[in-house]
């Protein structure tokens, strides 16, 4: 990843990013209780286009959330997430005190590595909402942990 070639917008047009949508939540109707609600930032490598999204939701009190972030998977693991969260990190910081984050067990390693300390557990949550079983890397996803960030 060349830092010079990245450049992120705030972009409306969210259904446009659909199918990077659903990699990180696999249910549209899920997606469809907070995209409307939330804001979107796209993450664009100037060689490769639209690499990454990141939807952000105002929970008020100072508080927001990342209701889903999602990188091309030929890209993952290449450090386009984590720049993008930091980028977010550095424009929130004036607005917002806390930043946090919902994820399964495969996720938690990823948003501690960015700062993120364990919050809380909501057992049953992927089991519970959503009509098909969500696996990741062949494990089941039932519970959702949250994970906090302070700005």
């Amino acid at each position: 990843m060349n830092n010079q070639n990245i450049t992120i917008s705030k972009t409306n047009n969210k259904q446009k990013y659909l199918s990077l949508l659903l990699l990180a939540d696999p249910d549209e109707n899920m997606l469809n209780k907070y995209l409307n609600k939330s804001d979107m930032y796209i993450l664009n490598d100037k060689q490769y286009g639209d690499i990454c999204e990141c939807v952000i939701m105002d929970l008020g009190n100072g508080i927001i959330e990342i209701k889903n972030i999602a990188t091309i998977p030929h890209f993952q693991n290449m450090g386009y997430a984590s720049y993008l969260i930091k980028y977010l990190f550095n424009i929130l910081k004036n607005t917002y005190h806390t930043i946090i984050v919902g994820t399964s067990d495969y996720g938690v390693g990823f948003y501690k590595r960015l700062g993120f300390v364990y919050s809380h557990t909501i057992y049953g949550f992927f089991t519970d909402n959503y009509p098909e079983p969500i696996y990741e890397n062949g494990v089941l996803c039932e519970n959702m942990i949250y994970l906090k960030y302070n700005l």
